[in-house]
């Protein structure tokens, strides 16, 4: 579904763990129950354009979908 609609927004996305992006943030919080994401600084991906879409939880810990628009060149 979610390619279904990145296809028809013309995005594409980019996602991130807490867990790979903030490790020492991470295996902190772990120690004292579940990872905070108010720790996590968030920083876009390479290059330009992108937005943040979405800071949730996963089985992996807090995670976070940037997203842009396709541009064709």
């Amino acid at each position: 579904l979610l390619k279904w609609w990145l296809r028809v927004q013309n995005l594409e996305c980019f996602v991130m763990t807490m867990r790979d992006d903030a490790t020492e943030a991470f295996c902190a919080a772990r120690n004292d129950g579940l990872p905070d994401p108010s720790k996590w600084e968030l920083v876009p991906p390479p290059g330009e354009g992108w937005f943040l879409g979405s800071v949730h939880k996963s089985k992996d810990g807090p995670a976070c979908y940037w997203f842009r628009t396709i541009t064709t060149a």
